[in-house]
């Protein structure tokens, strides 16, 4: 920000995971082959280097979107992808640089067709492409060399059938960072979230985050009647889900409460798969109550999925984590957010996990620290789905003992509104 410049930031409870992937850097195997064929495509024969006339230009593209293949490959084929998308890289030289040196001079094969050119429109596209190509050079040397310190490194594979790779690298503690960029003298800053408290009037979890301790914390009431307007149902009986009768208990206990609300039920789950085998074994139980069943990645798209829901009646929508945050509905079609689960982000990404390791190596505990306050705020957006107006009544319930039955549960409930809570 320049010198007296404001900003203000909505949803700011996902700023420090918005910023840390902004921030870092993502080379796309997909995005530079795209680049590299706009100068040149061997297929189509087509590209700026063809307009341009240029065909060294040609020539060399063509060279290099073949070179870029096979170094991927080579990434492809030293990664170890246990389980997941994402493989942590913990040393430099994770394969041989055979790419860097072919993009400099792509590089400079694009300046000198700018410099060949007089038509403006055609320079000013080759200035853009040459700048995406100087860019991915050094972010492939940055991530080959991790020359970046105190960040994490990862590949990706990407891609609906996971057909593509990535490299990045992102900052592991952000508040620095932050703190620098927005939170310094001359500059106004304004973050805004119905969720950035996990229990401490001072926002402190939050603040230190982001780097913004010396900033002034401010919470103010909600608009909303929580004690009138929503009462939470925990479900003490419910069994460990390592347990063989978890399951059952389960979908004897969704089917209970959404029977009790006629359907307008969110259900929200922590794991994708568990909420697939939950859909499937429930299938002829809301066939026969006459419920309509939508579950979040058979098909529809987030935004038209919702939409069947709102105008749908008796419906029951499973969702996973985006349907945790940033859905609103408001009025008689939702009146039931059934939790099945505390959602505890399991450190299977790279950047989570370095983030603990960091706590750890700063002679922090990890669970108090990130672990448990991540998980309250991500638990108070979900219960934050049902009351969107000041008319709107229903139920909140929660299918995991652990917060009756844990001494952290109580953080969980004392981080909600004030309402009537019942625990079977």
């Amino acid at each position: 920000l320049f010198p007296n410049d404001f900003i203000i930031f909505d949803e700011a409870h996902t700023v420090e995971q918005v910023a840390s992937r902004q921030i870092g850097l993502t080379i796309s195997q997909y995005g530079l082959r795209s680049t590299i064929q706009r100068l040149y495509n061997a297929r189509t024969r087509k590209g700026l280097f063809t307009v341009a006339r240029d065909a060294q230009g040609v020539t060399l593209a063509a060279s290099v979107a073949d070179e870029l293949e096979r170094f991927f490959d080579a990434v492809g084929e030293r990664a170890e992808f246990r389980k997941g998308r994402e493989l942590r890289v913990r040393q430099a030289d994770f394969v041989p640089d055979t790419i860097s040196g072919r993009l400099v001079a792509l590089q400079a094969r694009i300046l000198e067709a700018v410099k060949n050119s007089e038509d403006e429109f055609l320079k000013a596209e080759l200035q853009e492409m040459g700048r995406r190509v100087r860019d991915a050079r050094a972010g492939i040397v940055t991530f080959l060399e991790q020359a970046a310190e105190r960040h994490v490194y990862w590949i990706e594979r990407t891609g609906k059938t996971a057909q593509f790779l990535s490299l990045n690298a992102a900052p592991i503690d952000i508040a620095p960072v932050l703190r620098q960029m927005i939170f310094r003298e001359g500059c106004s800053c304004v973050m805004t979230s119905a969720t950035l408290a996990v229990g401490q009037r001072d926002l402190s979890y939050f603040r230190r985050r982001i780097g913004a301790m010396a900033a002034e914390p401010l919470q103010l009431g909600s608009p909303f009647d929580f004690e009138s307007q929503m009462k939470l149902f925990v479900v003490q009986k419910m069994p460990d889900p390592r347990d063989a009768a978890y399951h059952a208990a389960l979908a004897k206990w969704v089917a209970h409460f959404v029977e009790e609300t006629e359907g307008r039920a969110f259900v929200l789950f922590t794991s994708y798969r568990g909420m697939q085998q939950l859909a499937e074994e429930m299938q002829p139980f809301f066939a026969k109550a006459r419920m309509n069943l939508f579950v979040q990645g058979q098909g529809a798209p987030r935004g038209k999925l919702l939409e069947q829901f709102k105008t749908s009646e008796r419906s029951v929508l499973f969702g996973t984590d985006s349907f945790w945050m940033g859905v609103d509905v408001p009025g008689d079609a939702l009146s039931n957010v059934i939790i099945t689960r505390l959602p505890f982000a399991v450190p299977d990404h790279p950047l989570i996990e370095a983030k603990l390791e960091l706590i750890q190596e700063r002679g922090g505990d990890a669970f108090s620290e990130y672990s448990l306050p991540e998980a309250i705020l991500k638990f108070r957006q979900g219960v934050g789905r049902l009351i969107r107006t000041r008319s709107d009544k229903g139920i909140v319930v929660v299918l995991d003992n652990r917060i009756v039955t844990k001494p952290y549960g109580r953080a969980f409930l004392n981080a909600l509104p004030k309402c009537p809570v019942k625990v079977i």
